[in-house]
């Protein structure tokens, strides 16, 4: 499994070469993340939380106008970035990536 994800991450971003990822194999519904998305948005205290949730949140309302209800993440680790990507169920195809942004 390790290798479809790292070749589809490539295929997806040609300039990532050495990178680690992880994976639990969970299927997430989108349903429930638009929900859960829709609320940390609302409540959300500063405008960069709700710049990078409204992202995030837009990725799964695409996500979903494609018929597919569940999503798996997989986040990928290279050069002190942390990029989580957006897989179907059988990793077959991503749909979208976010950088996750490092706390000071």
């Amino acid at each position: 499994m390790k290798e479809l994800i790292y070749d589809k991450i490539q295929k997806y971003d040609s300039k990532m070469k050495n990178f680690d990822i992880s994976y639990t194999d969970r299927l997430l519904s989108i349903n429930e993340l638009i929900s859960l998305y829709e609320l940390r948005n609302h409540i959300a205290k500063d405008e960069n939380t709700q710049k990078n949730t409204l992202q995030i949140l837009n990725d799964f309302y695409l996500i979903q106008k494609q018929s597919y209800n569940y999503v798996k993440f997989v986040t990928a680790r290279y050069d002190g970035i942390s990029r989580m990507f957006f897989f179907s169920e059988d990793y077959s195809k991503i749909f979208s990536d976010f950088i996750l942004e490092k706390l000071n």
